[in-house]
């Protein structure tokens, strides 16, 4: 017993003087960020301005954008773009993301899942978004993705990641996992395909969090994908990789920019950061572009998480309390986010549809990403699906039905 002590003392000196020893010759970082006076003129390394824009303001190139578009989808089937269009928010939720992919490939056995003409999606949202947008032939991969996964399929921790954090390192693990989990779902076949449908005039958005500027950032992927270059496929990935990035956890992600002869890297972190989930920025007035947004319009909303509250006795350390704090801030954040988007929808004339995990479902994950959990949620979320999900039409609908539950 006291050999067995004394190593354990040991043990714990030695990683002690490894920090201070890390700390001590930690240098400062070489990144050279974007200066604040041309943040609005960045360009992305090999890409054109109209990659990606910021998600708090309207577009410069706005117009352009939504022309571009609607010619594109009249070329296509005029007679469908006359009478419907509709979007999809995917939100984030981590392994709560296996509702969602669930609830998708229900819907589409169900048998009245649309043709999505826009779909957006942040955190393990953007993780579900290229496959929800090219369709339910690509249900299967969805299904493979969220019931398969465990925490070393996304992230290593270790002994020496703590130790780095501490000599000042940028998070407690390495996604190099989760980079090779996106190359072999993201194909060349795939981005391939998602360029095709973004020249019939279907958008595919994901939001990432510039760090540097504290602002969300929406990366037109159709865009991306149209590019049809190595360096396009490595952006598609790079993005995802991104928007899922849980700060602290996992290290943020760099985009190499330039004005001019100048380079710089942004710092770009997980899009829930700045927003749970989202459609298109707040101060976009549509009103101006009735002419060019005809037809029947339906956003779809899947919150992948609980809306109601989620009783826990928390202990007193402070790493509870924080974790514990942490958590209910991003729950109602999360729950901001949807009202705003009611507010948008109901002033652009959408009609607002609301899908979230209800409060019958009690399966307790017991790691980040819990196998067993994350099936058990995918089926939940199918079995909704097939049935036929019964949308709600505000948040507040969904909390007091979660209320009434209880």
């Amino acid at each position: 017993m006291k050999v067995s002590k004394f190593k354990r003392i040991l043990f714990k000196s030695v990683c002690f003087l490894i920090v201070i020893g890390l700390l001590g010759c930690n240098s400062p970082s070489s990144r050279v960020a974007v200066p604040e006076a041309t943040q609005n003129d960045v360009l992305i390394e090999g890409m054109g301005s109209s990659v990606r824009f910021w998600g708090d303001i309207e577009p410069k190139n706005l117009r352009s954008m939504i022309t571009t578009k609607t010619q594109q989808m009249l070329v296509e089937d005029s007679e469908a773009f006359q009478k419907t269009i509709s979007y999809l928010a995917l939100s984030g939720g981590g392994e709560n993301g296996a509702f969602g992919a669930g609830l998708l490939s229900g819907w589409s056995e169900h048998g009245n899942r649309p043709d999505f003409n826009v779909v957006t999606g942040v955190s393990i949202g953007a993780l579900i978004a290229p496959f929800a947008f090219l369709g339910s032939e690509y249900d299967q991969q969805l299904k493979i993705f969220f019931t398969t996964l465990a925490t070393e399929d996304l992230i290593e921790t270790g002994l020496w990641n703590t130790i780095l954090a501490f000599a000042g390192a940028s998070a407690l693990a390495d996604t190099t996992p989760l980079a090779n989990k996106i190359e072999r779902f993201i194909t060349p076949d795939l981005v391939a395909k998602v360029a095709v449908e973004h020249l019939k005039g279907r958008r595919l958005f994901i939001g990432t969090t510039n760090l540097d500027a504290q602002r969300p950032v929406i990366w037109d992927m159709g865009e991306i994908a149209r590019q049809a270059t190595p360096e396009a496929l490595s952006l598609f990935r790079k993005v995802m990789l991104a928007s899922a990035a849980i700060p602290g956890v996992m290290p943020p992600v760099y985009f190499v920019t330039h004005v001019g002869d100048d380079k710089y890297k942004e710092l770009h972190v997980d899009g829930g950061v700045s927003s749970q989930v989202f459609i298109y920025p707040m101060g976009l007035d549509l009103s101006r572009y009735r002419s060019e947004l005809s037809g029947h319009r339906t956003l779809y909303i899947i919150k992948n998480s609980k809306l109601a509250p989620e009783y826990l006795a928390s202990k007193e350390d402070a790493f509870s309390v924080s974790t514990r704090s942490i958590s209910t801030l991003i729950k109602n954040q999360g729950i901001g986010d949807l009202y705003q988007m009611k507010i948008i929808a109901d002033r652009d004339q959408l009609d607002y549809r609301l899908a979230s995990v209800g409060s019958e479902f009690e399966h307790d994950a017991k790691e980040l990403l819990d196998r067993e959990y994350m099936t058990a949620l995918f089926n939940y979320g199918y079995q909704l699906g097939v049935a036929g999900y019964h949308w709600k039409l505000s948040p507040e609908q969904d909390k007091l039905n979660a209320r009434k539950e209880k």
